[in-house]
C-alpha cells in the first residue's frame, strides 16, 4: 500500500514578545515522513518539493511517532555483557548510547540517561 500524498497544512502562530523582526518568517515542518525500505523514495522527493514549494524561511523535520529504546545500567557491566539485545548492536560505541551512568547526587544514587536524537551521540532506536 503506498503512502497517501504529502498534504499541506498552513497555520498562523502568534508569539507575544516576538521580535517584530521575525514577523511574516515561514517554516515548513515534514513530519510523519517514515523514511525507511517500506516507503518509495519517490514519496519522500514529492514531501520535500511540497515543502520547497511553499518557499518558507526555514524547514525542519520532526518526529510525530514512537521511538523504542531500551536502557541499562552501568554498574550492571556483567549482565550488560550477557543481554542478547544490547549485543546485537555491532559497534560498542553505539551500545553506549543505551548506559545510564551511574553517579552519586548528595548521598542519593542517580543515574543519567541522555538521549540524542542524531549527531555522533545519537540514542539507538530499536525498530519494532
Amino acid at each position: 500500500m503506498a503512502p497517501p500524498p504529502p498534504r499541506v497544512s498552513e497555520h498562523e502562530v502568534r508569539i507575544t514578545g516576538l521580535d517584530p523582526r521575525h514577523d511574516g518568517v515561514r517554516i515548513a515542518q515534514l513530519s510523519d515522513i517514515h523514511v525507511g525500505n517500506m516507503t518509495p523514495a519517490s514519496h519522500v522527493r514529492a514531501a520535500i518539493k511540497v515543502a520547497n514549494d511553499a518557499q518558507p524561511d526555514l524547514i525542519v523535520s520532526g518526529i510525530n511517532l514512537g521511538l523504542n529504546t531500551r536502557l541499562y545500567f552501568s554498574d550492571e557491566a556483567e549482565a550488560n555483557k550477557k543481554d542478547a539485545v544490547l549485543n546485537i548492536i555491532e559497534w560498542e560505541a553505539r551500545r553506549a548510547t543505551l548506559v545510564a551512568q551511574r553517579d552519586d547526587k548528595g548521598g542519593q544514587v542517580v543515574y543519567r540517561f541522555d538521549i540524542h536524537l542524531q549527531g555522533d551521540a545519537e540514542t539507538v532506536f530499536f525498530d519494532v
